[in-house]
């Protein structure tokens, strides 16, 4: 009995420390689409908008303004217009936050500037001391 409780209480010391298996949750989210021939109508044209504009976006700016026209070259345009905006702010956070993350390095003194600092603080301190008298 007293064998059992002593290898129970190591088994419940030990498993203290090891992390507890988890059940593995289940995601629900849609991973696959729907087959075509089980979508609806808005669903096909979706699809088909979406699938033009993953062509559409990897347009660079003068192959979108001379294939697309109308509707798309304006979705083209206000999407990296937004883009473009999107950046340079980024950039501009990116140079302000950098300053605070890395400052400026000072570079180290050397032995002959140490010395002609402290001759410079002995030559004003003698200066301060002469006209205090």
């Amino acid at each position: 009995m007293k064998v059992l409780a002593v290898f129970s209480s190591l088994l419940i010391g030990t498993s203290a420390f090891v992390s507890p298996q988890h059940a593995k949750s289940v995601n629900f989210a849609l991973k696959a689409q729907i087959p075509k021939d089980e979508m609806t109508a808005d669903q096909l044209e979706i699809l088909s908008i979406q699938e033009k504009w993953n062509e559409i976006r990897l347009y660079s700016r003068e192959e979108a303004a001379e294939k697309l026209d109308g509707e798309w070259l304006e979705a083209y345009n206000r999407y990296f217009e937004a883009y473009d905006k999107d950046m340079e702010l980024m950039l501009e956070i990116k140079e302000k936050v950098a300053k605070l993350i890395e400052p400026p390095k000072v570079a180290k003194k050397g032995i002959k500037q140490r010395k002609r600092d402290a001759w410079a603080k002995k030559q004003a301190q003698a200066a301060a001391d002469a006209a205090a008298l």
